[in-house]
């Protein structure tokens, strides 16, 4: 496959977003729809990243793990899992590793970076930028690099990629591509399951990972699912939890008392 074409060509659709007039909600639907489509047009045999129409069984494991929801301890507002902000598909996945551990990134990796454990958001997308930008200047020409034995990326995403992290946040409605998604799966050794539910396509990323994330997305907001099949959600640490809503102004949150909870309908 021509990566760079494939990317170029890609990036030249979402920007042309920008002069047909849409919301904001419609421009990042169809940024996430073309992200997706083009990862399930990859050519070759690729576990990390191979879309496949669901099945009626694998539709049925993947909807036993209910979709955790938030609001406010006054119930006065509902969101999703994840803060709706460029940065919701990191969100979503952070939230599901907050569910299995209190560690977020594998201390292993972390050491090889000379990095400790993140504590914020900004300190995460530089920690990915970090690992991109090693792994990119370990490909020469268009040749996938193996991330894991089940996880492979190469170097046009990976530069696609950092260019849009390396952005302020403020000019960021979403993360076009799934390389990010890619990359969190590698530093937390999870195989993170991503449905698309409006396509019906499951996505499954690093599958050698040691335990499971579970997210969906509609093509506008990202969601995390919860690590069993109960309405218990157990959070193992809720620092993200509270940080992700904390980390700057939140509108709906602007004057109100009340915290953000995870709750299951």
């Amino acid at each position: 496959m021509d990566y760079k074409n494939k990317y170029l060509k890609y990036k030249k659709k979402y920007l042309s977003l920008k002069s047909r007039g849409g919301s904001y909600e419609e421009d990042m639907a169809e940024a996430i729809r073309l992200s997706l489509e083009g990862e399930s047009k990859t050519e070759g045999k690729s576990a990390s990243s191979e879309a496949k129409e669901s099945s009626a069984s694998e539709n049925d494991s993947f909807n036993n793990y209910p979709i955790i929801l938030s609001r406010t301890e006054d119930g006065t507002f509902e969101a999703g899992s994840a803060r709706g902000d460029g940065y919701c598909s990191i969100w979503s996945v952070i939230i599901g590793r907050s569910l299995i551990s209190e560690q977020l990134f594998n201390p292993s990796i972390l050491s090889s970076l000379g990095k400790s454990q993140p504590t914020t958001i900004q300190e995460v997308i530089g920690i990915i930028i970090d690992i991109a930008t090693n792994t990119k200047n370990f490909i020469s020409g268009t040749a996938d690099f193996e991330l894991t034995d089940s996880l492979f990326v190469n170097k046009f995403e990976l530069e696609y990629l950092i260019t849009q992290l390396e952005k302020p946040f403020e000019s960021l409605s979403t993360i076009e591509g799934v390389t990010h998604i890619k990359i969190l799966a590698y530093l937390m050794n999870c195989n993170i399951i991503m449905k698309d539910t409006q396509n019906n396509l499951i996505y499954s990323f690093n599958e050698s990972g040691s335990t499971k994330i579970r997210v969906s997305t509609n093509l506008k907001h990202y969601y995390t699912h919860n690590v069993n099949t109960t309405k218990e959600v157990g959070l193992v640490t809720d620092y993200w939890w509270n940080h992700m809503w904390t980390w700057t102004k939140y509108p709906p949150l602007e004057g109100k008392d009340s915290k953000m909870v995870p709750f299951i309908k």
